[in-house]
């Protein structure tokens, strides 16, 4: 799976599988004083890459250089975090997790390591060292859904996938100079043609890396409808990615290095089908295990966007929380503590709408019968009005936790999810109710956000 960067609406909770919060204790785990040191040792990559590799290059040259490839998308895996290196019990279960699924791997070549990244992302190296982030914890449902994604990484090793694609983009890039040598229309249509060649074979890596994850996960008993739920998932994502008002379209965006995603939902939906999904399982190593790493995860992932300023983010993982729980003091402070550094960054944040201002979102028709009766804002708004349907109360299928086909959950029924009752419109209403909400539920953090809004001068 190549790197899938942070999209607000993709951290979806599955709340049915959560446990109790009770039996979980906020906070975030602090950077260890080696952690900076917890980079990947490059110079013994090197030279197991070369111990790997040597064997399967005719030339010297192009092997040195398929090497340095590799070795600099490492490290660009890393840029926005490195290893945790005090979350034991995390690290135990992820790595009881993937040896599940490979039980015959070499246990001290293929191991998984956990990544303090917000990012969306699982990969395997050349080597065969496994790392997984925070943000993809975070995001997973259930243990399903993380042993088909692995065993798609394990897929790409096994296959040789890295040799192969650079032993590709070689090739592409040899006929790129023969195009570029011919000027005019036809010298580019032979560039394009060679690129367009490249990303068919990247995807065919992509169709048998999914093949092989599905097949791995079903070894291990693992319910193939994880898989299924997790596609169309993905599916969603690229349907709604350039519904972000800060979506632009990127050079190159047509030439996709995986199939679409609706082909793998079907191929997975095809393949659970054809299996035994009754006697299989979601979780087969820990499921109590997995909820308390979602939990951490999910708290780990509000700290960081937090401190990285990405407010919009922030603010809505904690939402997402909130609706499920409603009163929880952590997702409450963290919310009012974002939204007012939003605002305070930029004022005219204060008048967009909560959530749905950063989306092109789609105006819903509301049956008159119901219609909201009341808004409690700051700027007095008829149940009539044009804007009720743009708020976040109508477009929860952008923060991915419902939508018409059910993939995700059902809403709980409270003051977040009802509908007959609008509680805000904009971000200064939000945290002008989220404020008076701590007060009321008597939460000694809301004078932390009430003092810095009255005395904050940077």
């Amino acid at each position: 799976m190549k790197k899938v960067y942070w999209f607000t609406f993709l951290f979806t909770l599955s709340f049915r599988l959560i446990f109790s919060q009770t039996n979980y204790q906020h906070g975030f785990l602090p950077v260890d004083a080696d952690e900076k040191k917890s980079q990947p040792n490059y110079d013994l990559y090197k030279q197991q890459l070369h111990k790997k590799y040597d064997t399967l290059f005719e030339r010297v040259e192009d092997c040195n250089k398929f090497i340095k490839w590799e070795i600099a998308d490492l490290r660009s895996n890393f840029e926005d975090g490195e290893n945790y290196t005090n979350w034991d019990y995390a690290q135990t279960y992820i790595n009881k997790l993937f040896k599940t699924i490979i039980p015959g791997a070499n246990p001290d070549s293929v191991n998984m390591k956990i990544i303090r990244s917000t990012n969306i992302n699982a990969f395997m190296t050349g080597s065969g060292q496994a790392y997984i982030t925070v943000g993809f914890l975070a995001n997973a449902l259930n243990e399903a859904e993380i042993a088909s994604v692995l065993g798609h990484e394990y897929g790409h090793y096994i296959h040789l996938d890295a040799y192969k694609g650079f032993k590709d983009y070689i090739k592409t890039e040899k006929k790129i100079k023969i195009g570029n040598t011919f000027a005019g229309y036809g010298g580019g249509i032979f560039s394009l043609m060679s690129i367009s060649n490249m990303y068919d074979a990247r995807r065919d890596m992509e169709r048998e890396a999914d093949k092989t994850g599905i097949e791995l996960a079903k070894q291990a008993g693992y319910n193939l409808l994880a898989a299924v739920d997790m596609e169309r998932r993905f599916k969603l994502i690229e349907d709604n990615a350039v519904k972000d008002k800060d979506y632009k379209r990127r050079p190159g965006f047509y030439f996709r290095t995986h199939p679409p995603s609706k082909e793998r939902v079907e191929y997975a939906q095809k393949a659970a089908n054809a299996s035994d999904t009754v006697n299989t399982k979601y979780f087969q190593v820990d499921e109590n295990m997995f909820n308390k790493v979602k939990m951490q995860a999910v708290d780990e992932c509000i700290n960081l966007l937090l401190q990285q300023m990405d407010y919009e983010d922030c603010i809505e993982l904690c939402y997402k929380q909130l609706l499920f729980y409603p009163t929880d003091e952590f997702y409450l402070f963290y919310l009012n503590e974002a939204l007012r550094r939003l605002i305070l960054i930029n004022p005219k944040e204060a008048d967009n709408f909560f959530i749905t201002g950063q989306y092109n979102t789609a105006v819903t028709q509301l049956p008159k019968s119901k219609l909201p009766v009341y808004i409690n804002s700051q700027t007095p708004i008829k149940n009539t009005d044009f804007r009720i349907p743009r708020t976040i109360f109508y477009h929860y299928e952008y923060l991915m936790l419902a939508d018409n086909n059910k993939v995700f959950v059902t809403l709980p029924n409270n003051y977040l999810t009802r509908t007959d009752t609008l509680e805000f419109v904009t971000n200064s209403d939000a945290l002008k109710y989220f404020i008076a909400l701590q007060e009321k539920l008597n939460q000694s953090s809301v004078s932390w956000v009430k003092n810095c809004q009255t005395n904050t001068l940077d």
